[in-house]
C-alpha cells in the first residue's frame, strides 16, 4: 500500500483496499493503477479549437432556455426541460462554520415561478463547460450569479446534470455553491 496505509482518512485506505480487491492485480509492491471513467479518447475531441460539437450545442440550448424560463417565470417551459424527480441542491457554509446542504424538489421551483412576477428572477451562467458520455448523459459546470429585483442573493459554481431522451436533453440534477 505504500503511502495510502498511513493516509490520516480511513475511509481513503478502505477505498483502496476495496479496489485493490476487486481488481485482483496489486501486489503489496505496486501502487494502484486508476484510469478517470468515462472520458472522451483523444479521437473524440474535435479537430479545430474552436469547433463544437452539435450535441455539445443542444445541452448548452437546453440549459439556457430552462434559465431563461426561470427568468420569464414560465412554469411551463422550465417543467418541460426538467424531469419531474429532479433534484435542487444547494451547498453552502454556516455562519458557525459547518457544511450546510438544502435540496429542493422541482414542485418548489415551479410554485415559486407560478407566484413570482416575470423579470424578478435573474441567473447569469458563466463559462459553461460540458462533458458527454456516448450522447446520452451530459455535465455542465460553470460560474452562476442568481439577483432577485436586480439584487444580487447568490454567486457560485453550479453543476448540472442533463439526460438525452427521445424529445431531447431533460435536466435531471442540479447542485450549487454560495460562495462566502
Amino acid at each position: 500500500l505504500g503511502g495510502w496505509s498511513r493516509h490520516p482518512c480511513p475511509w481513503v485506505v478502505h477505498l483502496f483496499e476495496l479496489t485493490k480487491e476487486m481488481s485482483g492485480t496489486i501486489s503489496n509492491n505496486q501502487e494502484a493503477e486508476f484510469k478517470p471513467f468515462g472520458l472522451p479518447k483523444l479521437s473524440e475531441f474535435p479537430s479545430e479549437a474552436n469547433e463544437r460539437d452539435e450535441s455539445v450545442e443542444e445541452v448548452l440550448r437546453t440549459v439556457n432556455t430552462v434559465f431563461k424560463a426561470f427568468a420569464d417565470c414560465d412554469h411551463i417551459l422550465f417543467s418541460k426541460y426538467v424531469d419531474d424527480d429532479c433534484k435542487f441542491v444547494r451547498t453552502g457554509v454556516s455562519e458557525s462554520g459547518e457544511p450546510e446542504v438544502t435540496s429542493y424538489p422541482k414542485d418548489y421551483f415551479v410554485k415559486t415561478l407560478q407566484k413570482t412576477k416575470p423579470g424578478v428572477l435573474s441567473e447569469e451562467l458563466e463559462q459553461p463547460f460540458v462533458q458527454m458520455r456516448d450522447n446520452l448523459l451530459a455535465h455542465v459546470w460553470c460560474r452562476y450569479t442568481l439577483a432577485v429585483a436586480g439584487a444580487v442573493k447568490y454567486k457560485g459554481v453550479k453543476s448540472i446534470q442533463l439526460r438525452n431522451t427521445s424529445s431531447g436533453w431533460r435536466i435531471v440534477s442540479v447542485c450549487d455553491t454560495i460562495d462566502s
